[in-house]
């Protein structure tokens, strides 16, 4: 097992998970603003930028998979497990509690081997 490799990839791997949250978020906001204006510009602009949105959702959630199944083989998972959780990224709310699950086995590993994890990763004890 890389500790170190655990502890850089959970990092991109957090920042991976607030990124899809905050697309989402912004894209809800984004598309309810569309519905709601009576001007027909401000609607184009709104969907626009939800369709903007929905490109950096994408873009995050291929680079999460990407950090998934880099955190996975530092973490030393078997090869069945890591297909597993990158076919689960596809699922909405399953790829979501993955990702948090793996996250959390990550956590333990880092703090077992000396590692203080904060809210935007690890880092190690002095």
């Amino acid at each position: 097992m890389n500790i170190p490799n655990v502890a850089k990839y959970q990092k991109w791997l957090i920042l991976a998970i607030a990124a899809q949250l905050g697309a989402v978020a912004i894209r809800v906001w984004l598309t309810l603003a569309a519905g709601e204006e009576v001007n027909d510009a401000g609607s184009v602009a709104a969907l626009g930028g939800a369709l903007l949105m929905l490109m950096v959702q994408l873009g995050a959630g291929v680079f999460g998979l990407v950090m998934l199944i880099l955190l996975m083989s530092a973490l030393d998972r078997p090869i069945v497990s890591r297909v597993l959780a990158g076919i689960s990224q596809f699922i909405p709310l399953v790829g979501l509690i993955v990702l948090l699950f793996v996250n959390q086995r990550a956590t333990r590993v880092l703090r077992e081997n000396g590692y203080h994890v904060g809210f935007l990763g690890a880092s190690k004890r002095g």
